[in-house]
């Protein structure tokens, strides 16, 4: 099920018209680009969602020991530095920067870039879509981004000195 793109003519969106909009899709995900353009992604296999939980709970049970950042999963919306609107699978952020936010922010889309993203590959994604995701956004915001595919077992980083893949 590959993902729909709409290039629309207007100028961006604001936050309240692109939740207006992502209304009526509400059985997809919504995504938008740095660019403008609307990406409606389907639902994802059930396998999938199975394995997204699991990252889920790991990463969940790793920053309840570290206890420095906190979790979201792919339902979390971020409006990131380059003017993209984006849902990782899973992301992690160091509470210092959450709390740093303006009130109404926190309880709207972040304004930043997590810290860790995590993107599950599924059967019918296309890596170079999953990768050109999170090309632009700031470097110095996007510390490790890592992709797992199911495919063939393998998960791929980036990030400062991140290990070039692991199974």
């Amino acid at each position: 099920m590959a993902p729909v793109i709409l290039n629309p003519q207007s100028v961006p969106m604001t936050d309240e018209e692109f939740v207006t909009f992502c209304q009526q899709y509400e059985d997809c995900f919504v995504e938008c680009t740095a660019e403008g353009e609307i990406i409606i992604i389907p639902p994802n296999y059930s396998r999938t969602g199975k394995r997204n939980s699991k990252i889920i709970v790991q990463l969940g049970v790793w920053a309840e020991k570290d206890g420095q950042g906190e979790v979201y999963d792919s339902s979390a919306g971020f409006r990131l530095p380059n003017g993209a609107r984006r849902s990782p699978d899973a992301s992690w952020i160091r509470k210092d920067r959450v709390t740093a936010l303006p009130k109404k922010q926190q309880e709207r889309f972040y304004y930043l870039c997590p810290d860790f993203v995590v993107e599950l590959r599924s059967s019918t994604d296309r890596i170079r879509r999953l990768k050109a995701k999170w090309k632009n956004t700031s470097p110095m915001a996007l510390n490790w981004a890592g992709s797992s595919t199911p495919r063939n077992g393998q998960c791929g980083f980036s990030g400062p000195a991140a290990p070039r893949s692991a199974s």
